[in-house]
């Protein structure tokens, strides 16, 4: 029966993998210009939503895993190249043909090192032996390319992604990769891909939820959160999914910057007791 039981997981890895590649391809085929897209179709729109789609079946795997008590080696290593495919290597592309291509070297350069720095997390990740189940250390893959093709859907979803947003029905057919993108992208995303690219490989703190994967009952208010976060991203999932990828990252930027300042303090306050009682004696 567990040996029935861990093909699951690994189908749903699988899809993610496959997400992760078709995502590529849609971005890869407009910009060679194997096909013209209508009007109504943009690749870098498709593929950002094939990356999030990704996400969920990367969530879902570990934890049909861990409730069924199924993980394994063979598992997590197989995990890892679907995330790299799909959160390493398919936004950099996706990024780079819609974006970054404007930058020349440049461009090329924080692509390729967002990649190595996703390669770079999922390595050390793999090289843990006993996982902290309530804490990850550096900005989980997942997230950071979350946050990026969330923002490209968003920001599509708001017009203000292109200098002009292709609209009139009489163009049936457009090369998206000549449509031109405006400044503040073209300036503001690369230094969002360098940001989250030096976090994934950073030492700060992000919160998980696996800790409430292996108990019977995860707390009312976990629960609540879920629910009404999966609530919120329905009802206008373009901006939402984009407000809740980068409310995690601040958050847990927040938490990681009040338990630092208040080690700090602690530690202050124990030299200052050291010292009080090192003049008491002396």
């Amino acid at each position: 029966m567990k040996k029935q039981f861990s093909i699951i997981p690994n189908l749903l890895t699988s899809g993610n993998l496959v997400c992760g590649f078709m995502a590529i391809i849609f971005a890869v085929t407009d910009a060679l210009k194997l096909t013209n897209y209508s009007d109504y179709v943009n690749p870098f729109v498709l593929s950002s939503w094939l990356v999030l789609i990704a996400m969920i079946f990367d969530m879902l795997d570990g934890i049909v895993a861990r409730l069924t008590k199924t993980d394994s080696q063979f598992g997590k290593e197989l995990d890892s190249l679907a995330d790299l495919t799909s959160f390493g290597i398919a936004p950099g592309v996706i990024l780079y043909l819609s974006v970054l291509r404007h930058l020349g070297k440049i461009g090329v350069l924080i692509a390729a090192v967002y990649a190595v720095c996703a390669a770079l997390r999922l390595a050390r990740f793999n090289t843990i032996e006993k996982p902290d189940l309530k804490n990850f250390t550096g900005l989980p893959t997942p997230a950071a390319a979350g946050v990026l093709v969330s923002y490209v859907l968003f920001a599509q979803w708001g017009e203000w992604y292109y200098v002009n947003q292709p609209h009139t029905k009489l163009l049936t057919a457009i090369n998206w990769y000549a449509v031109t993108v405006t400044n503040f992208n073209v300036y503001f995303l690369p230094v969002l891909m360098v940001v989250v690219a030096i976090l994934m490989v950073s030492n700060v703190k992000f919160f998980s939820l696996k800790q409430y994967v292996n108990k019977e009952k995860a707390p009312f208010k976990v629960v609540v959160m879920i629910v009404l976060t999966a609530l919120v991203v329905l009802f206008k999932p373009e901006p939402m999914f984009f407000a809740v990828t980068l409310s995690y990252v601040v958050f847990s930027l927040c938490m990681a910057s009040y338990l630092a300042l208040r080690g700090v303090r602690k530690k202050a306050q124990e030299g200052q007791v050291r010292s009080t009682k090192h003049k008491v004696q002396s």
